[in-house]
């Protein structure tokens, strides 16, 4: 614990000019929530600096006016500030409440007077705990800390009404277990799933974020067992709901840490990739590369010789996409692929390229723009995929015989 001491208020140090100010204007300022948690982790890169006040939004702004580089008040309607100080980016928010309506989870903000009440809000007690930058203690009085020394994930109030205030909580319950590899206490598992039916207000976009979060986290086998538990995929990620392909996608996964692949291997196992990602609002990007790689591992399991398919994979798709198809087909059982792919990049992937353009073709063979001119290229196309690089003389020998 002292060595989190030290740790918090190495981080308040930080921000020195700030903490002073705050203090001197008789303010209270608190690091609150994930930074609290990850130093009690012990956690070695530390991301964000959140602090809490008792300042309203016009009275933070004038604290922190005369030392700040730079202010941005896009959440300031919601008691948020954010600012550069001494190069540092933080954010400062107003002690809050928050009451919600059955149809939303966008809650109605109301500032809050105290530190407890601010932390009373938030979603489980390893993210309602505080440090006090002026008096230099923790706050934690939900018990955070033993939580986290006990490895369970529990709520600072009613499980129930806070699944029913933001069912988007039931996610990121499988989020934070799935990362920090915590239990459950019994109470939140049962909320969750009498609050199941909750999670249809909350929009796709919101999941998606907690969803590609997930899947980044060391132990995906808590997290999605813990949605199986809660009904989650009844409403989302459909085809997880029958365990057996759970369990399927949850051994691929076990065999990388890469964000994007997971993503692959886990909307593989769907009805169609493309529907189901367009249904959770992903990025065109995103889906693309999700559908063309599933395209590309069936492609691979085609009765086709390996190396022409990955040839022809190679000249047409991203290395993104090929080397995601590749993993894809190893995980599925063939190890030979690795070896296959990785000769065929070191040895000739630079050059499958075609040795002749649309328009060389044109002049030399006398056609027009059209389907005789897209035949000719696919047949040289076929040829390397066939054979590997060639030349412009294998090409001309193959169009003019």
């Amino acid at each position: 614990m002292d060595t989190s001491l030290s740790r918090l208020r190495t981080i308040c140090e930080s921000v020195s000019s700030l903490v002073t100010d705050f203090r001197d204007a008789g303010y209270e300022l608190y690091l609150v929530g994930g930074v609290v948690r990850d130093v009690l982790l012990d956690e070695a890169e530390i991301q964000d600096i959140d602090l809490t006040t008792d300042a309203r939004p016009d009275q933070i702004r004038e604290v922190i006016a005369p030392i700040a580089e730079s202010i941005w008040a896009q959440g300031e309607r919601f008691g948020t500030l954010g600012a550069k100080i001494g190069g540092i980016d933080v954010e400062i928010t107003t002690y809050r409440n928050e009451t919600y309506s059955a149809d939303s989870r966008k809650p109605e903000v109301s500032f809050g007077d105290t530190i407890t009440e601010d932390l009373k809000r938030r979603d489980f007690t390893i993210n309602a705990m505080a440090f006090d930058c002026i008096q230099g203690v923790i706050v934690d009085p939900f018990h955070g800390a033993q939580d986290l020394s006990d490895r369970v994930l529990r709520t600072p109030g009613d499980p129930e009404t806070s699944f029913s205030d933001d069912p988007l909580r039931v996610l990121r319950a499988g989020r934070f277990a799935a990362r920090l590899n915590l239990g459950f206490d019994s109470k939140l598992v049962e909320a969750a799933r009498t609050q199941s039916d909750r999670i249809s207000v909350v929009s796709a976009e919101r999941i998606t974020v907690e969803l590609d979060k997930l899947l980044a986290a060391d132990h995906l086998e808590v997290g999605f067992g813990f949605l199986g538990s809660a009904a989650f995929f009844e409403t989302y990620l459909t085809w997880l709901a029958d365990s057996a392909v759970r369990d399927l996608f949850l051994s691929d996964a076990a065999s990388s840490t890469d964000v994007d692949l997971r993503r692959t291997l886990l909307f593989r196992r769907s009805p169609d990739s493309k529907l189901e990602m367009e249904k959770l609002k992903y990025s065109r990007s995103s889906i693309n590369h999700v559908a063309s790689t599933v395209r590309a591992v069936s492609d691979l399991q085609s009765d086709d010789d390996v190396k022409y398919v990955l040839r022809k994979l190679i000249h047409k798709q991203t290395a993104e996409v090929v080397s995601g198809a590749v993993q894809c087909k190893a995980i599925d059982g063939d190890s030979e692929i690795l070896n296959i792919y990785e000769d065929l990049v070191a040895t000739e992937s630079a050059q499958l390229e075609l040795p002749l353009s649309g328009d060389e073709i044109m002049k030399r063979l006398g056609l027009e723009t059209g389907p005789a001119v897209g035949s000719s290229l696919e047949k040289v196309a076929e040829l390397m995929y066939r054979t590997g690089p060639i030349t412009s003389e294998d090409a001309w020998k193959l169009l003019e015989q």
